[in-house]
């Protein structure tokens, strides 16, 4: 009988460790990918510390929401931080509102640059390894939004 509980014990040993093993596995990943985002939001806040494009609006556009934080690639853990704007009374073009934030990334340490060959147009917004973006959802009338993420250009 003690040789048979002894054994039965060993069984249930060994299905708590091999079990815990992948459990281990995964809440490490999920660690370490919480905390590179979190090194990463750190790293795009630190960039807007001179003049928070994401707070900035132009005439006639209003915050939609607060600011959302996404770092969903669990390889890379690119982050990105980014708000919506609703544009009320005054509608201006799009090209007027890449404009407003273009000039005033420009004046504040950002550069333009082309993402692929070096010829052609500047087409990203960058600081650093940061891209800095302003779109316009189609499915979403009068709204756009900013963002700075750690997406290469």
């Amino acid at each position: 009988m003690k040789r048979v509980l002894g054994c039965l014990l060993m069984v249930v040993a060994g299905a708590v460790v091999l079990g815990t093993i992948p459990a281990l596995v995964i809440f490490g990943e999920a660690w370490e990918h919480r905390s590179v985002c979190n090194a990463q939001y750190e790293t795009i806040e630190a960039a807007m510390k001179s003049v928070n494009l994401l707070d900035a609006t132009p005439p006639g556009a209003v915050p939609d929401q607060e600011l959302y934080r996404s770092c969903t690639d669990p390889d890379d853990h690119h982050a990105t931080i980014s708000r919506y704007y609703s544009l009320t009374g005054q509608h201006r073009s799009p090209e007027d509102i890449q404009s407003f934030y273009r000039d005033l990334a420009l004046l504040n340490g950002w550069e333009l640059v082309s993402a692929g060959d070096p010829d052609d147009e500047p087409s990203c917004i960058l600081k650093g390894t940061l891209n800095f973006e302003v779109s316009f959802p189609s499915e979403l009338k009068d709204t756009y939004s900013v963002s700075v993420s750690t997406w290469p250009c």
